[in-house]
């Protein structure tokens, strides 16, 4: 990076960052073993909406019916504001869904759009999505590589010499 003076009046040249493309393979040691998705990266307001509202159903058991006492299980029913922040993340997801390789009963592809996104059962897309924030969230691991300004770190010698106890007295 440079510094340089601009003249009085002169307009700056514009820069204009590329969204990021994830590609998402899901391996045979998950739910969903050979699910590929391409997915768009988000900005970093709508990534902090969706994580917020992710965060209300990360490990939530969404199939329990009932208590123990067969009384209805408040954890499992939904209110009126999940379900809208659960279409606001469906919405999201489709918003940013480019592409995958999901069939419908008929082994015809399902497509990457809202509709297709709701044709899916509810037990697929949520972990389907929150595996999608969580890539998009995380730091990666080439972060800073190209960062060279400055001295290298020196690393601090520590001597390593075994501690000896006595227990004479």
């Amino acid at each position: 990076m440079t510094a340089t003076r601009r003249p009085r009046g002169a307009t700056p040249k514009g820069y204009k960052p590329k969204r990021r493309i994830f590609n998402l393979n899901f391996d045979d040691d998950t739910d969903f073993p050979g699910l590929q998705i391409t997915i768009r990266g988000l900005s970093t307001g709508r990534l902090l909406g969706l994580m917020a509202l992710a965060e209300r159903f990360t490990g939530r058991d969404f199939t329990a019916q009932s208590n123990e006492d067969g009384e209805e299980d408040e954890s499992a029913s939904f209110s009126p504001e999940d379900i809208r922040a659960i279409k606001q993340l469906f919405d999201g997801f489709a918003e940013a869904l480019i592409s995958w390789n999901v069939l419908d009963e008929d082994n015809q592809p399902v497509p990457a759009t809202l509709v297709g996104v709701e044709s899916q059962d509810f037990e697929f897309n949520i972990p389907v999505i929150l595996a999608w924030i969580n890539t998009i969230a995380g730091v990666s691991e080439d972060l800073g590589k190209e960062l060279t300004s400055g001295p290298p770190s020196r690393g601090v010698s520590i001597p390593m010499e075994p501690l000896t106890t006595s227990l004479s007295n």
